[in-house]
């Protein structure tokens, strides 16, 4: 299972494309980020100060169609699971 270090990150955005993510927060004694598709791809752009982070995550496997209509991608669905040290509830 893929695993993103999110350690530094007091802000984090997650922005998905051509997938809808499922996400779950948890909590974990260090901050990540897991997603169990190897075809998801994940890019990282981090502040000047390395405290807030946005994460892109594209999803770019599918058939021929696919390629060149959207309509496939868009209903995949990636679990994602976002672990923070914080506390965390959820209500």
């Amino acid at each position: 299972m893929p695993k993103l270090d999110l350690i530094q990150a007091k802000s984090i955005k997650i922005e998905a494309r051509n997938f809808h993510g499922d996400i779950k927060i948890q909590y974990a004694p260090v901050t990540h980020l897991e997603y169990p598709d190897s075809d998801v791809e994940v890019k990282t752009v981090w502040n000047s100060d390395n405290n807030s982070v946005i994460v892109y995550m594209d999803y770019e496997k599918g058939d021929f169609l696919s390629k060149f209509f959207s309509f496939s991608r868009t209903f995949h669905e990636v679990p994602v699971n976002l672990y923070i040290n914080e506390e965390v509830s959820d209500s």
